[in-house]
């Protein structure tokens, strides 16, 4: 017969794997599909971004204009 220290380790031993394996299988099929959608919508989110900050820009430099200083003294707008 098996001290109760052996039996009681072996139990523990078996639900550690028990564990292991449930977490394992959070982790694939879970986990690990939650985080690359995460990572999806987060690389999405950022080119829009960047889109939105180049239209922007691009609107910004559409509208500006240049002033220099005309041979007569005056100013005048050069496209």
């Amino acid at each position: 017969m098996e001290p109760a220290v052996v039996r009681q380790a072996k139990a523990v031993g078996g639900l550690i794997g028990i564990v292991a394996i449930l977490f394992f299988l959070w982790f694939t099929f879970v986990a690990i599909p939650v985080a690359t959608e995460l990572w999806h919508n987060w690389r999405a989110w950022c080119q829009q971004k960047r889109a939105q900050r180049a239209q922007r820009a691009h609107r910004k430099q559409a509208h500006s204009i240049t002033v220099e200083e005309s041979d007569s003294g005056g100013y005048q707008v050069v496209e």
